[in-house]
Formats: C-alpha cells, sequence, structure tokens
C-alpha cells in the first residue's frame, strides 16, 4: 500500500471514527455532513472527497462492524478440553465484542425511525448474512464434538449450532436491555450452558 492509499485510508477511518462519535451522541438525523466535518476539521469540499452523505458514512461503519464480528468468528480459538468449556468460551468471546462494540448496539436500536427504509433495509441484510456465517461456525463446532461423542447425533448439527446461537442472543439482548448486569454474566453463562449441555450432551448407553 503506497503512501496516498495509506493516507486516504487514515483520512475515512478519522472522519467514520468522528461520525460514529456524533452519531451515538445526537443521533443520525440530527448530525449533518457540516458537522462531521467540523469535527475532524475538513471543509465541505474535502469531506466530500470520501464520502457523499452522511448515509454513505453509515454504510461504511456497518461494514467495519461486521469485519470485526465475521475476524471474531475467524480467530475464536476453542480450548481444547470439552463441549462444556467450548460453550462458555464461546459465550464470553461473544460478550466482549458486544461490550467492547455497544455503543454501535445501541445506536442501531435508534435506526428505525432516523433513515429511510431501503438503507435499515440494506444494514439488516448485511446482519442475516453475518450471522449466517456465523451459523455454519457454530454448526461446524457442534459438528465436531457429534463425531467426538459428546454431543447427541440424533440431532442436526445445523440445528445444534442454531440452538447455541440463540442462547447466546438472548442472554445478550437481556444484557443490553440492562436485565443482566456484567458481572452476573458470567454466572449467567455457566447456568445457560448446563441447560444447554442438559439437552444436547451425548447420553451413556442405558440412560
Amino acid at each position: 500500500m503506497d503512501r496516498r492509499t495509506r493516507r486516504t485510508a487514515a483520512t475515512r477511518r478519522e472522519i467514520r471514527e468522528a461520525a460514529a462519535r456524533l452519531f451515538f451522541s445526537r443521533g443520525f438525523r440530527e448530525v449533518t455532513m457540516a458537522d462531521i466535518g467540523r469535527e475532524v476539521g475538513l471543509s465541505p469540499g474535502s469531506l466530500y472527497y470520501y464520502f457523499r452523505r452522511k448515509e454513505d458514512i453509515l454504510r461504511d461503519l456497518d461494514a467495519e462492524s461486521m469485519r470485526r464480528f465475521e475476524e471474531f468468528l475467524r480467530t475464536f480459538q476453542a480450548p481444547d478440553g470439552g463441549l462444556r468449556e467450548t460453550v462458555i468460551a464461546f459465550f464470553e468471546t461473544v460478550f466482549r465484542f458486544a461490550r467492547d462494540n455497544r455503543d454501535y448496539f445501541v445506536f442501531l436500536t435508534r435506526l428505525v425511525s432516523s433513515v429511510h427504509p431501503a438503507l435499515l433495509g440494506e444494514i439488516a441484510q448485511n446482519r442475516l448474512r453475518a450471522f449466517a456465517g456465523a451459523r455454519a461456525f457454530l454448526t461446524d463446532v457442534m459438528r465436531k464434538f457429534q463425531e467426538r461423542g459428546e454431543a447427541r447425533a440424533d440431532l442436526p448439527a445445523e440445528e445444534l449450532g442454531h440452538l447455541l446461537g440463540g442462547v447466546a442472543h438472548s442472554v445478550l439482548f437481556s444484557w443490553f436491555m440492562g436485565l443482566v448486569s456484567d458481572d452476573e454474566m458470567p454466572r449467567k453463562f455457566q447456568v445457560l450452558t448446563k441447560l444447554l449441555l442438559d439437552g444436547v450432551r451425548a447420553r451413556e448407553e442405558g440412560r
């Protein structure tokens, strides 16, 4: 990457971060391109070179969020232990990702009445693609434990992966809504993991 390309990428990142701060604190509808330009010290013409509309910045922000989520899936390292350790590690890692990106998730909940439905639909489609990737990842995890005899072989690996993702989504939603505190999350993961494994762990013969 040459110097000019690096400079352009750095400026786009600076604009994206400045816009995020303004969007999160004031709301998407209330922020103008002029506000963003002032935040980063760029004239309207210079800002236009990088982004033509604030909707384009929002698209870039969402794409970056999804890249981080997909990178999280690629870099998640399951522990060497069994199914229980892997499930807890997954829950804890997802929680760290959600906590680190909480401002963006809060902002997303405010978007419904602030952006054009077409743009909101575009963002929703990006989310569905990312979640489909997560489901495929979890399916592979559960299939591995089926092959090792730790997870029930009479249930489709796809549905076991979907179940694991659904449990994670449910507890994160409770946390996001303030029903579960940060300090309570580790115990919540322990309890949910036990309930989950009671249903999906392979049974010994005669039991």
